[in-house]
């Protein structure tokens, strides 16, 4: 099954142009899955790198629930997701992706393209870092 990622997705995030599912439902694919362990509560979360195409989008975190999914294989590297639910938001002058929804469209790929990374003026900065101290506070709020 041939799969077109949303081209220039990953720009218009980063530049603020698209801050949410309300604005575009994007095609992406998954290029790297990381566990992060926050130092507050011992939760586990996962960020995400996520390509268009061209650009790497590296600030991706996936909302608790599913956290599930990577867990039991349903999500992994290589798959293509259509991001159905999230919210982009600067934390610590960084830009951020909480994605709290998504539909895996495409099991069966290889990594399209790797790009390179997007435009972000802060991309030199720790998101390690950033995640650890700032993103679970946000997702707390967020979740349904």
């Amino acid at each position: 099954m041939e799969v077109t990622l949303t081209q220039g997705a990953i720009g218009k995030m980063m530049n603020g142009e698209v801050t949410s599912d309300k604005e575009m439902i994007p095609v992406l694919q998954v290029t790297e899955l990381k566990p992060i362990l926050t130092k507050t509560n011992h939760q586990e979360m996962w960020r995400m790198l996520l390509s268009d195409g061209t650009h790497l989008l590296r600030g991706v975190v996936l909302s608790s629930t599913l956290t599930t999914s990577v867990k039991q294989g349903f999500l992994q590297t290589g798959y293509i997701v259509r991001l159905t639910q999230f919210i982009c938001q600067t934390i610590r002058a960084l830009r951020i992706v909480l994605v709290l929804n998504l539909e895996v469209i495409s099991t069966e790929s290889n990594i399209i393209r790797h790009g390179v990374l997007g435009p972000n003026p802060n991309d030199t900065q720790d998101y390690g870092e950033v995640l650890k101290e700032a993103v679970f506070d946000k997702m707390k709020d967020l979740e349904v």
